[in-house]
């Protein structure tokens, strides 16, 4: 099963590349890191099932089998995080709320044609429409995105990406794993990492720069809005790391289930899309529980 996953991952990255030289060329690092920790997570895991039951560890019980490996990249990851991004944030705070929600509309609005682009793979016209809505009333109507008039007028922000897409076709989400700089993962969203970033309409549109400044936004936004939370749940948590691989697990479950998501986000976790609270639906859990019956 998990060979085939490693086949069809690399089919994918092949045909996606095969049209994509420019766009590839950009992001040769990200796709070569994320992966290779992707591909060697699901390699490493056909093992697993050899282990003797009574020697598991708890480690394998959470499905974290390179919990030693993991702990180091997070470590550094955390490292990273105060010894940059804290002081980012702390000087991107002096802007006003005002300003900084404009900021974060428009990083919003540049991640609606993947949110589309995804709504459509997991065979969600409803979702796709009202998306593909939001993006011509907000480009036009909110001032290239700066202002959510489509929330206003009652539409929802859902964000989609390629992780959410393979779960609703049935793929497995693999062990926990912690990506440098990316933060908390698993082999399923690592691929949808990278496929995003390869099928992204803004891409193509963007310059390099551009992809650049919008690459680090969307990381000091998250990292800003969640500011707090953090501080908190890593002041108040006897294992960090554990805590933030349970969060983590929590809130990808829920946006893979269109649920309400919980409010603690395991940022930073740089992405393309922005995140937001849900409204709780059922459409995508029904595809769930239809691919899962068939596999």
């Amino acid at each position: 099963m998990l060979i085939r996953q490693e086949m069809l991952v690399i089919k994918l990255l092949r045909n996606l590349s095969g049209g994509h030289k420019i766009l590839m060329r950009r992001f040769t690092p990200l796709i070569c890191i994320v992966a290779l920790f992707a591909l060697g997570a699901c390699s490493a895991s056909l093992d697993s099932s050899s282990i003797d039951s009574e020697n598991k560890s708890i480690s394998y019980e959470v499905n974290d089998p390179y919990e030693g490996i993991n702990r180091k990249v997070f470590a550094f990851n955390r490292a990273l995080d105060k010894g940059l991004f804290k002081h980012i944030v702390s000087v991107y705070k002096i802007v006003p709320q005002w300003g900084r929600d404009r900021v974060t509309n428009a990083l919003d609005n540049l991640g609606e044609p993947i949110n589309f682009t995804n709504s459509v793979l997991q065979g969600n016209p409803e979702r796709a429409g009202n998306t593909f809505m939001r993006f011509a009333i907000n480009s036009t109507f909110g001032v290239v995105g700066l202002f959510d008039v489509a929330e206003d007028w009652g539409i929802e922000y859902a964000p989609e990406d390629f992780g959410q897409t393979a779960a609703v076709w049935g793929m497995d989400e693999g062990p926990y794993i912690v990506l440098p700089l990316f933060g908390p993962s698993n082999p399923r969203d690592a691929l949808g990492l990278v496929t995003d970033f390869i099928i992204d309409p803004m891409g193509y549109v963007l310059t390099n720069d551009q992809s650049t400044y919008r690459f680090v936004g969307n990381a000091v936004d998250q990292r800003t809005a969640y500011s707090e939370e953090l501080d908190t749940m890593e002041s108040t948590s006897v294992d960090f790391y554990a805590t933030m691989r349970e969060s983590y697990r929590q809130y990808r479950n829920a946006e893979i289930s269109n649920s309400d998501l919980p409010r603690m986000m395991p940022i930073p976790t740089i992405t393309i899309e922005e995140h937001k609270k849900l409204p709780k639906t059922a459409d995508k859990s029904d595809n769930l529980a239809n691919a899962n019956i068939n596999n």
